[in-house]
C-alpha cells in the first residue's frame, strides 16, 4: 500500500473514532457496525486494527451511554487519535 494512500486510511480511523465518543449510530445500525469493527481487527495493515478494536470499546461504551449532548474537547480528540 502506497505511503499516502496509508495516512488517508489512517486519518479516516480517526475521524471515526472522534465521531463514535461523541454520536451514537442507530440502533438499527449497530449491528452492522460491530460486525464491520469486528471484521477490521484483522486488517493489520495501516494500524486499523488498533484502531477498530478501539472503534469497538468506544461504541460499546456509547451504546449503553447514548450521547454525550456535547462536542469533544481538543484533548479528548487528541487521545481518539491514538
Amino acid at each position: 500500500m502506497q505511503v499516502w494512500f496509508r495516512e488517508s486510511v489512517f486519518r479516516g480511523w480517526q475521524l471515526f473514532c472522534v465521531l463514535l465518543v461523541t454520536f451514537p449510530p442507530s440502533k438499527n445500525f449497530e449491528t452492522y457496525l460491530y460486525s464491520f469493527l469486528n471484521q477490521r481487527t484483522a486488517q493489520t495493515e495501516g494500524r486499523v486494527d488498533v484502531m477498530a478494536k478501539y472503534c469497538l470499546k468506544r461504541l460499546a461504551i456509547i451504546s449503553k451511554k447514548g450521547p454525550r449532548g456535547k462536542p469533544p474537547s481538543s484533548s479528548e480528540i487528541e487521545t481518539a487519535s491514538v
